[in-house]
């Protein structure tokens, strides 16, 4: 379902426009900034301080607090008659 995933992993007091304003209202001093970046550019913005909070699927850094939201299960998509769908 299009969009479905976004609902899973954004959080949902900010996902859609009526949320966004009241979560706004509600908490003047936050500033939630959501974009997509591979771990490496993640870990640095986390770690010069640009941003706060960062989600990766990389375990715990040196230093910085981890902590798993949830678990999401990975597989391969291929043709039926490739190499890989026959086991």
């Amino acid at each position: 379902m299009p969009g479905q995933s976004d609902r899973n992993t954004i959080d949902p007091a900010i996902h859609n426009a009526a949320n966004t304003a009241r979560f706004r209202a509600n908490t003047p001093d936050v500033r939630v900034d959501i974009s997509g970046a591979d771990y490496e550019k993640i870990e640095r913005d986390v770690c010069s301080e640009i941003f706060d909070i960062g989600k990766s699927s990389l375990g715990a850094m040196a230093g910085y607090a981890c902590t798993k939201l949830f678990s999401d299960p990975f597989g391969v998509i291929c043709r039926g008659d490739h190499l890989l769908a026959r086991d």
